[in-house]
């Protein structure tokens, strides 16, 4: 077995704890968004649900029209006209980020490999006779997802400060 992997039922208790988590926050913050870029993360949320049977309603409720999530990339799309190459999160960071920038963690496509080979070969027994491997390659694997959040966070406050009233 792989070091990563859980057992379904393992995997049933963290959707589940996840959801309940997610519709506890929404009670006592009524007007809470989570804030995202393209459709992965409530896609999941419902596909891990459906996996096992479990909360389905409840995952449709924090998922859906009416949910908590709201996908920026929907909000660009609409709103949003830039000399910029494309509509990426990445490809919009120069307008919000500054200084700020990836650098070595510009590569999304590096860490869905690095991830995938990490599954593929680091297995239990790897572990024990290397386990200084698994520390850098998830340490590398959290910084790019941290940086996502911090480019997601910088974008959301880069569109409110471009948002018209009337």
């Amino acid at each position: 077995m792989s070091w990563w992997a859980h057992s379904r039922e393992q995997e049933a208790a963290l959707a589940h704890s996840l959801i309940s988590w997610l519709e506890a926050r929404r009670r006592a913050y009524p007007r809470m968004r989570v804030y995202h870029y393209a459709a992965p993360e409530p896609l999941f949320i419902r596909r891990l649900a459906n996996r096992h049977g479990i909360d389905q309603q409840r995952a449709r409720t924090l998922t859906g029209p009416r949910g908590i999530f709201t996908d920026l990339f929907d909000v660009v799309s609409a709103t949003v006209r830039t000399g910029q190459p494309g509509a990426s999160l990445k490809d919009l960071e120069p307008l919000y980020m500054g200084a700020f920038h990836r650098g070595d963690l510009a590569d999304g496509a590096r860490s869905v490999v690095l991830y995938d080979r990490l599954r593929e070969t680091m297995t239990t027994e790897q572990l024990e006779v290397r386990p200084d491997a698994l520390p850098g390659v998830l340490a590398e694997l959290a910084a790019y997802n941290e940086y996502d959040c911090v480019s997601t966070l910088g974008l959301h406050r880069w569109l409110s400060a471009q948002r018209v009233t009337q």
